[in-house]
This record gives C-alpha cells, sequence and structure tokens, in this order.
C-alpha cells in the first residue's frame, strides 16, 4: 500500500464526525421540547440555526469521500481485486445493515405493543423497513425514504456506490475524471436548487464517493492540502451568509449555498486533521476510532429515549436549562454507548465484529 494509503487525517476524523452526527440529530429535535410543554424558550431556536448553518448534512459527505477514498487506494480495479472488495464490503456493510434495521424494527414492534399500538405486520411492510420504511408497519407513516434504523442510509447508499464501482474506475481517471466529477457537481446543484435528479441512486451519495474515489485514483490528496486555508475563509463565508440571511434568502437559492458549502467542507475537514497531526496537537485513538462506527450506527435508536430523560428529570423553562438538557443527552448517549463498545469488544469480541463490519 502507497504512503497516502497511510494518511491518517481520516483515521482522526472518524470519531469526530460520528459525534458530530450525533449531536446534530439530537439538537435538531423539536417535537420533544413540544410534547414537555418546553417549546417557550425563544433563543434555543438560535442554536438549531446554527448547527443547521455550520455543521449539519457535513459529516456523512465526508464519511462518502472517505470511502470512496480508501474503495480504489493501493492498486488498479481489476476483476479480482474488484471480487474480493465485493466480499469483503458483504461482511462490512451489508450483515450490519441488515443487523442494525433488524434490532431497530425488533425495537419498534416492542414499543407499539407496550404502548397498544395498532400494528400492520405483513411481508411488504417488512422488507420496507430494510429500505425505505414507510412507517405502516408500526402505524405512523412517514416519508423519509430511510430505512427503519435511519442512519443506515449511509451503507444502504455505499452499497449501490461499490456496485457501480468498475465504471467508475473508468469514468473517473484522468481528464475524463474531472469533467465527469464536474457533471456530477452540476447535478448535485442542481437537485439542491429545487430540480430532482432522476438518478437510481441518491446524487449526493454519488457525488462525494466519486470524489474520494477521484483524488485516489489521481493522487489529488495534495490538491486538496493546496487549498485550505482558502477553503477555510469560504466556508465561514459562506456559513455566516447562510444564518445570517437564510430568511432573506429563497429556499431554492439557500439550499444551492448550503450545497456549495457542504464540499467545501470536504477541503475544510481534511485540513484541520492533517494540520492537527503534522502539529502534533492531536493523536489517532485507535479505540475512538474504531468505535466511531458503532456510535454512529446504533445512536439513532437511543437518543429519542434518552432526551425524553433528560426533560423529565432537568424540567427546563430558560434557553439555558434546555441547552444543558441537550447537551446532558448528547454526553450521556456517547458514554453510554462507549461503554456498550467496550464490554462488547472487550467480552464478545467475534460479536463486536458482526456488529461494526470488522471495523
Amino acid at each position: 500500500m502507497s504512503q497516502v494509503a497511510r494518511d491518517l487525517s481520516f483515521d482522526l476524523l472518524r470519531f469526530p464526525l460520528a459525534i458530530v452526527i450525533l449531536v446534530v440529530h439530537v439538537f435538531l429535535v423539536t417535537g420533544i421540547p413540544t410534547q414537555y410543554g418546553t417549546s417557550h424558550t425563544q433563543m434555543f431556536p438560535v442554536i438549531q440555526d446554527f448547527i443547521n448553518a455550520f455543521v449539519r448534512g457535513h459529516c456523512v459527505p465526508i464519511f462518502f469521500f472517505i470511502s470512496g477514498y480508501v474503495f480504489f487506494l493501493g492498486r488498479d480495479l481489476t476483476c479480482s481485486s474488484y471480487c474480493k472488495k465485493l466480499k469483503t464490503r458483504f461482511f462490512s456493510l451489508f450483515l450490519p445493515y441488515m443487523i442494525w434495521n433488524a434490532i431497530a424494527l425488533l425495537i419498534a414492534i416492542s414499543v407499539s405493543i407496550n404502548l397498544n399500538r395498532e400494528l400492520n405486520i405483513n411481508i411488504e411492510n417488512v422488507i420496507s423497513c430494510f429500505w425505505s420504511c414507510d412507517g405502516e408497519i408500526i402505524g405512523l407513516p412517514n416519508s423519509l425514504g430511510l430505512p427503519i434504523n435511519g442512519p443506515t442510509w449511509f451503507l444502504r447508499d455505499l452499497m449501490l456506490v461499490v456496485i457501480i464501482a468498475p465504471l467508475l474506475n473508468v469514468l473517473l481517471k484522468g481528464n475524463r475524471g474531472g469533467f465527469f466529477m464536474t457533471i456530477l457537481f452540476v447535478l448535485y446543484l442542481c437537485n439542491n436548487c429545487g430540480l430532482d435528479v432522476m438518478l437510481p441512486i441518491h446524487i449526493t451519495s454519488l457525488l462525494f464517493f466519486s470524489f474520494g474515489a477521484y483524488i485516489s485514483l489521481n493522487n489529488g490528496i495534495c490538491t486538496i492540502k493546496k487549498f485550505g486555508k482558502l477553503s477555510i475563509f469560504l466556508y465561514i463565508i459562506l456559513g455566516t451568509i447562510y444564518i445570517l440571511f437564510d430568511s432573506e434568502i429563497p429556499n431554492n437559492y439557500l439550499n444551492l449555498l448550503k450545497g456549495v458549502k457542504i464540499f467545501v467542507g470536504i477541503f475544510v475537514a481534511y485540513n484541520l486533521a492533517h494540520r492537527l497531526l503534522k502539529t502534533g496537537c492531536c493523536k489517532v485513538n485507535t479505540f475512538l476510532a474504531s468505535s466511531s462506527f458503532f456510535i454512529y450506527i446504533s445512536h439513532g435508536i437511543v437518543y429519542g429515549p434518552v432526551l425524553k430523560l433528560m426533560f423529565i428529570i432537568i424540567q427546563p423553562e430558560t434557553t439555558f436549562s434546555m441547552f444543558i438538557v441537550y447537551i446532558m443527552a448528547c454526553l450521556l448517549i456517547i458514554a453510554v454507548l462507549l461503554v456498550v463498545y467496550y464490554v462488547i469488544k472487550r467480552y464478545i469480541p467475534s460479536f463486536a465484529l458482526i456488529l461494526t463490519g470488522g471495523r
């Protein structure tokens, strides 16, 4: 494997990205405050607006970028190497995908039974839970288009782009690679502007996986490093415009702005991680890095109940106490999941490998 393959910046990013995703999902919950009669804290939406402007929607695209980069790293994609990668991805993607959605489905059914909610269990509804859950199975219809364990949509789309990896291998090399990336980026921006791009796969997944693959195939990581300072400056400017003028800019243009900002976020995240490692400010903690997948894939099951528990215990009435509720919920979820992961990894290592896909 080449020296580039041993760039630890990606390993350093894994745990923080998983934590940021968790924090975003917790802080943007609005139904629970209304349920407990505490939605009158007027300043808390400002905190949510800040998270929405600078953090939300960035982390999973970075994960796609890392996945694309790693998939094509080390050697040319041949028929033999592709088959080996497919076999590996069966254990690292498909098995965890099925297991974690099955766990979420069993929990949802159990909760519905305890709440005396009407169930509608049939083959069609069960299958939908493993691809695009419509909620009919537990009597709570939704149209989000996610598996029943929401965060696993990343694995679902990752499996799809892995299937077309041989085609990407051809399209992303050399000059045609730059042309193909330009087309994908334009389609991505069009989609964010409200122009539905009819593709069998989500354009965000395809774009960022392809971008990682393009950088890997063309040894382009040095190019990302060159734009470090510029990307940070641009990211701050775009985020500031987003948060200051979100009520004045039409939604289509606002989404366009955010789409560009998310793409710039790839450069920002890598360069920050690279700088921290280079200056010795941070080192990769192997346990935390390995726990990132477990935290990401399991937090969607627990953050709702934990947040409700914090509301019951603290009963917030001010913006500050509301902020404390969300912070404590995040810290408790992280602590619990790290402990659970450590126990499983320590005492049932084979089971931990299955749950995390060998990570």
